[in-house]
């Protein structure tokens, strides 16, 4: 049977927390065990977590907003 548009992103929703909470805990067991100032690739890593979250938040509320 095929999946609509709706069960579609609903499951997609929620692969979305797997992943997001996967590269947050990354993210916070670098931090974790840096110590003193963090390297540019640190922050560099941290930055493009923060913008993954932001076009994955997007793009679910743009296909959402078009179901």
């Amino acid at each position: 049977m095929k999946k609509d548009n709706s069960e579609r992103l609903s499951e997609l929703d929620c692969k979305v927390q797997d992943v997001t909470s996967l590269i947050f805990a990354l993210c916070e067991e670098r931090i974790r065990v840096t110590r003193g100032k963090p390297s540019p690739q640190l922050l560099a890593l941290v930055a493009s977590s923060l913008a993954v979250k932001e076009a994955i938040r997007v793009f679910l509320a743009i296909a959402h907003l078009s179901e």
